[in-house]
């Protein structure tokens, strides 16, 4: 959970601070509260994308733990029946 809000954060930093350094730039203190707005819901909509991307990427990460461990299984059980076979 700490590095979702990680990533929240810098979501959330970078389309801000360059606001605020567009402003200095522009040697002006007006803060237009519509470009604001936009860059907040660009944020909220590039910060869905992302928890979306995360949740698949665990997802994804779920499955393949799975499927290891059934390998894994599978092997020791192989290795077992090998060891049991007289002859071997």
């Amino acid at each position: 959970m700490g590095f979702l809000i990680f990533v929240a954060l810098i979501f959330i930093g970078i389309p801000i601070g360059k606001a605020i350094a567009a402003r200095i730039a522009a040697g002006t203190n007006y803060v237009d509260p519509q470009a604001i707005r936009t860059a907040l819901e660009d944020m909220e909509h590039r910060l869905i994308a992302t928890e979306q991307r995360l949740e698949d990427t665990l997802e994804r990460l779920s499955e393949s733990e799975e499927r290891l461990d059934f390998t894994e299984r599978l092997l020791t059980r192989m290795d077992s029946q090998k060891q049991l076979k007289p002859g071997s």
